[in-house]
């Protein structure tokens, strides 16, 4: 176990420190987050009641669309020079690699979130009316369903020639119920509901993730053979 863990965080290590170094995705979901940020808040002058109603739903999609991006570049590196065959010439299983990956992009997915979220309250002057360790766990656990499953399905494109554009063809169906949970968790809780109101979604996204741990693990094995 301990040198499985081991191969992991290899991976892992490698990814981050290859992007913090080049600053290639992160920058740009960074960017991409803010910029629609004060678009919206330029375009429109909602209501406060309106603000609750509908900022839940551009948060996580401003975090998805950014992400995406993210995700497109997850084996871009490993492209060139045949470098993935080489990985997996090494003792390090193909579900270590996706593991290793996931991590890395989950990482740089919070690393934006830090950034940009308190934005959204000193532009749209929010209060919070429910508990944020909660709110932080919906945000949490929602990103690590989207990362799951978007790395998976980033590997399975990542030799296509229309990669960029088929990604999010692909990441949205499956993306639904996770979003759709957590836009209404976070509704719920920026509105102060009480937590029983909210926490069948809360187990929705949990679930969704359990679903898609497993799945990848079971299917990478062969998804790096098809490569």
């Amino acid at each position: 176990m301990g040198r499985e863990l081991a191969l992991i965080t290899t991976i892992f290590k490698k990814d981050l420190v290859s992007e913090f170094r080049a600053k290639e995705s992160v920058v740009t979901m960074v960017t991409f987050s803010v910029l629609i940020l004060v678009l919206f808040s330029m375009a429109f002058e909602p209501s406060r009641r309106t603000v609750e109603e509908i900022l839940p739903g551009l948060i996580w999609m401003s975090l998805i669309f950014s992400g995406i991006l993210g995700l497109n570049r997850t084996y871009a590196r490993e492209r060139f020079n045949d470098c993935l065959i080489g990985i997996l010439s090494t003792p390090i299983a193909p579900y270590q690699i996706y593991l290793g990956k996931a991590a890395s992009n989950l990482v740089q997915l919070l690393f934006v979130e830090i950034i940009t979220f308190p934005l959204y309250f000193i532009f749209y002057d929010l209060n919070l009316k429910g508990s944020l360790g909660i709110l932080i766990i919906i945000m949490l656990i929602g990103s690590v369903g989207f990362i799951l499953v978007g790395t998976f399905l980033a590997a399975l494109t990542s030799n296509l020639r229309a990669n960029e554009a088929l990604l999010p063809v692909i990441l949205f169906p499956l993306l639904m119920p996770v979003l759709l949970a957590a836009i209404e968790a976070t509704s719920a809780v920026f509105t102060g509901l009480s937590l029983d109101q909210y926490l069948p979604w809360i187990k929705l996204i949990l679930v969704y993730d359990l679903i898609f741990l497993v799945m990848p693990l079971l299917l990478f094995d062969y998804l790096m053979e098809v490569d």
